[in-house]
């Protein structure tokens, strides 16, 4: 299934606008670069009295230095992903596609992607965010629903259906979340290719398995 250019481009459209011991799993920072994690004394991820985590990396010389992370990054430890905002476990019969900090999930059979993408840098007002968002797929065509006031894990968020086809002309069918939690915004899609879901009780369970740091 390829990966939904056209809701990211429609999506990206509206922001243009408007003591440690070594632990050897990945960071990837939002510029693709990554380094490895620490861990302390518990063996818990590393960080600083900011709650900042402590990563390492290879300086010009090719010595291990530590510094302390501050920009936006996603942790990969196995199947466990931890960002600033959230912690989430890949389902078993999911796989990581992406490339940078924003995660791209997709199911083995290729009919389900499940999209987290951190849009906290470019947000300045939240409503005016979900409501410029919402505009734009509809300018574009491809909003089929009203935006929705939902509650999913005791969490409010901003929710509407997407539909569009892809460069083979199969039909996808998508559910838009938006959510501030923790001073962060993020935009969660989960979409379906060949009735990967049959209703939007199924997107909501994917966001709902979202260990979100409120």
């Amino acid at each position: 299934m390829k990966q939904l250019f056209l809701i990211l481009l429609v999506l990206s459209v509206v922001i243009i606008f408007s003591s440690c011991s070594k632990k050897s799993s990945e960071v990837i920072v939002s510029d693709g670069k990554s380094y490895n994690f620490v861990s302390d004394k518990n063996g818990e991820i590393a960080s600083d009295s900011a709650g900042n985590i402590i990563v390492e990396r290879q300086d010009e010389n090719g010595n291990t230095v530590t510094e302390v992370l501050t920009e936006k990054y996603l942790i990969i430890d196995n199947n466990s992903l931890k960002t600033p905002s959230y912690d989430y476990e890949i389902p078993e019969d999911f796989e990581l596609k992406s490339v940078g900090s924003d995660p791209l999930i997709e199911n083995k059979q290729g009919t389900i992607q499940f999209n987290i993408m951190d849009k906290t840098d470019s947000v300045s007002d939240f409503d005016e965010y979900v409501s410029d968002t919402y505009n734009a797929a509809v300018a574009s065509g491809i909003a089929n629903s009203e935006i929705e006031d939902v509650l999913i894990s005791n969490i409010p968020m901003k929710r509407f259906g997407l539909s569009m086809q892809d460069d083979d002309g199969a039909q996808l069918e998508s559910y838009a979340y938006i959510v501030k939690v923790d001073n962060r915004v993020l935009m969660i899609t989960v979409t379906s290719k060949d009735g990967g879901i049959t209703d939007v009780s199924q997107a909501d369970a994917f966001v709902a398995e979202i260990d979100f740091n409120s």
